[in-house]
């Protein structure tokens, strides 16, 4: 560990090896939850679900929107088919339509 890393773990601003295990077994369960629900998804509520999910994953990460996209066949472009945001975030799944996919 350098000394910037020990400074800022004394100063609390990064988290211990227990607060990331804690971290990282807390986002295990949530898949874990997430997956075992989407199991039961009626074929009509799949939408509605993978947007349930979105919005606790982003949550989760305390982030204010999540986003999942879908590549198209040839790989070329990317399209945003399902979104969540946090209140007073405007959505911008409109905009990320057929969106180019470079490298």
């Amino acid at each position: 560990m350098n000394r910037s890393s020990q400074a800022a773990r004394r100063a609390g601003l990064q988290p211990t090896r227990k607060a990331r295990a804690a971290s990282r077994r807390a986002f295990q369960e949530l898949v874990l939850r997430l997956s075992t629900r989407a199991g039961n998804w009626p074929l009509t509520g799949v939408n509605e679900g993978v947007t349930e999910a979105l919005r606790e994953l982003g949550s989760f990460a305390r982030v204010d929107r999540c986003y999942l996209f879908r590549f198209s066949e040839d790989g070329a472009e990317v399209s945003n088919t399902h979104e969540w945001c946090a209140d007073g975030v405007d959505p911008q799944i409109e905009h990320l339509q057929n969106v180019p996919v470079t490298l």
